[in-house]
């Protein structure tokens, strides 16, 4: 992919050159020629610069049909220049020709960069494999733990639509501790699941080009390689549990490989963007240019197909991973009722243009399958789930997508709930509880840690603990209180 890109921007840099040499020997710059560049070039711009924040401060980007607006209002703006100042416009297109000189400067450390990213990414990554695990005793406890992505507390069980029916969420919800006022640790997959593992609040993650990941710690305000050895799954494997996951986005079998006995990941199509050819490559500018300008159902299809098959690949992983007794700490993160869309309710299809609703009825189908094949295991009953999400729906990101429908802009009356969903099902339990205190998504790992050294087993131990737990946050809050208040 890189080799590609190397080359296209080696061939786009020539073209350009010659390109504005020719305009200057033919044009005057203040001839309606430069007028076009120069209302080009600042639509190029301003869509760059959203499409910058977009991605480093989240937001929704601009639709199609916005940047055809765009155009047309600066293609308006300049045409009248040209037409009745021309001088304004001559120093307009001065000042944009040095800009782009001073831009096209970024070409001496992109294009080595590229190159050099092209020599040091050639392996594909690993995406699964499996261990032979010596036969053991089987353990006091086994843990399923499932995060079903960008799963909604609020459309779950506050205001959950009348024609939306979660018989297996509910059956959970009457057997376990729910806890309602989840405080997320954040807004993107790729910075919670790591936090979450770690047991450290992150705000931010970056990857070199061996693809190692590197986080930003929020306590120390520093960057710091992400140690697979300070992980959840590596104490659970120092404490003699086998260790697996089947895991949606974030590159598990790579980030977890010495600490993991059976690792499945899949992300949106990585094979293919691994195995892609450079002249391939060197198509996909011209390929997203298209697609941004293209019908929308267009890119939204594309955008179905690949989820669907994400979603049946990670079923099919998830399930064989349950059946494996031999593992006994097992990580399943599906990718639903991640948008887009995938399933209908009403006519209980896959691969089918649907809603937020409608992939939230495929979850507690998905979740109803791998509990009742749970429940066909040998370890069945002593078998303990958690079932949570990393981030709630997020309403204020997908408004602008194509996938966005009707439905959609009803339910979630435009507003964003940011609770995730967390519950807990601990081996032999049929009583229900709601905790409605405030509760960090992060404790989610001292729990688990707790499971893992068999503090929590029971229903009883739970709450014992988070009991505990919460006389010493009270405590610990009183006291920096009062150290504040002596100085």
């Amino acid at each position: 992919m890189a080799a590609g890109l190397a080359i296209d921007l080696a061939l786009a840099a020539i073209f350009f050159s010659a390109a504005l040499s020719l305009m200057d020997r033919c044009c005057s710059q203040a001839s309606f020629v430069w007028a076009i560049f120069l209302g080009f070039s600042i639509t190029l711009a301003l869509d760059l610069g959203r499409f910058c924040w977009t991605v480093y401060h989240g937001g929704p980007g601009w639709r199609a049909t916005t940047r055809v607006d765009l155009l047309c209002f600066i293609s308006t703006a300049v045409f009248l220049l040209w037409w009745l100042v021309p001088r304004v416009l001559e120093k307009c297109t001065k000042a944009t020709r040095l800009g782009l000189a001073l831009l096209g400067c970024c070409i001496f450390w992109m294009f080595p960069m590229l190159v050099y990213t092209a020599v040091c990414t050639r392996r594909p990554a690993l995406n699964g494999f499996n261990r032979l695990v010596t036969a053991t005793s089987p353990r006091p406890q086994r843990i399923i733990w499932i995060l079903l992505d960008e799963l909604s507390y609020d459309e779950v069980f506050d205001h959950r639509q009348p024609d939306v029916k979660l018989p297996h969420f509910d059956e959970l919800k009457s057997q376990g501790v729910v806890f309602s006022n989840v405080q997320p640790i954040g807004d993107s997959t790729e910075r919670i699941v790591p936090a979450l593992l770690l047991g450290r609040e992150i705000d931010n993650i970056r990857s070199s080009l061996h693809r190692n990941l590197y986080f930003h710690d929020v306590e120390t305000s520093r960057w710091e390689p992400f140690n697979q050895e300070a992980s959840i799954f590596a104490d659970a494997q120092r404490l003699n549990w086998t260790t697996g996951v089947a895991g949606w986005y974030n590159p598990y079998c790579h980030i977890l490989s010495k600490v993991l006995d059976s690792c499945y990941w899949q992300a949106i199509n990585p094979s293919e963007i691994e195995r892609v050819t450079v002249l391939r490559a060197m198509g996909s500018p011209l390929d997203s240019l298209v697609s941004r300008i293209r019908a929308p159902r267009s890119s939204s299809d594309l955008q179905l197909q690949a989820h669907t098959q994400e979603y049946k690949d990670l079923t099919a992983a998830s399930e064989s991973l349950i059946r494996d007794e031999s593992i006994n700490f097992v990580f399943i993160h599906l990718p639903v009722p991640h948008p887009p869309g995938i399933y209908n309710r009403r006519t209980n299809t896959l691969g089918v243009r649907g809603s937020y609703l409608d992939n939230l009825v495929l979850a507690d189908r998905t979740l109803g399958d791998l509990l009742s094949l749970i429940q066909g295991t040998k370890a069945a009953s002593r078998t303990s789930i958690i079932v949570s999400s990393d981030h709630s729906w997020r309403v204020y990101l997908w408004r602008s997508d194509s996938s966005w429908t009707r439905e959609d802009e009803r339910v979630s009356r435009g507003k964003f709930d940011p609770r995730p969903v967390l519950m807990i099902h601990l081996q032999g339990n049929t009583v229900g509880e709601i905790r409605s205190a405030p509760f960090s998504e992060l404790t989610i790992h001292s729990i688990l840690s707790a499971m893992l050294t068999g503090e929590i087993r029971s229903q009883a131990d739970l709450d014992r603990w988070l009991n505990e737990r919460e006389i010493k946050d009270r405590q610990e809050l009183i006291s920096r209180d009062l150290s504040q208040n002596a100085y």
